[in-house]
């Protein structure tokens, strides 16, 4: 099966060992889960009254990922440190070993 990437993100089609990594934003303001979620996923960035619009990509845009639903996102190994350091920051989280 082919993953269809979300906004901004190219299809992945090899097999991926990795983590699945779960997240609780429930216990943040609004503001921080916000902060969280662009660091995370990155954001479309508007000025001049919508004229002009930037994508500001985030750490998922750089590495081989997958959200699967909310507050779930699967990761490769060898990645998956850097996905936590930024969640320890921000986020309830627990981490599982995808067989």
């Amino acid at each position: 099966m082919d993953f269809v990437g979300s906004k901004g993100r190219k299809p992945y089609k090899e097999k991926m060992d990795g983590y699945i990594i779960i997240y609780d934003t429930s216990n943040l303001s609004r503001v921080k889960k916000t902060r969280f979620g662009r660091k995370l996923y990155g954001y479309t960035d508007k000025s001049n009254n919508g004229q002009y619009e930037y994508y500001r990509s985030g750490l998922l845009d750089e590495i081989p990922s997958r959200k699967l639903i909310r507050g779930v996102v699967i990761v490769k190994k060898k990645e998956a440190d850097k996905v936590l350091n930024l969640m320890k920051k921000n986020t309830t989280w627990k981490r599982t070993e995808d067989k």
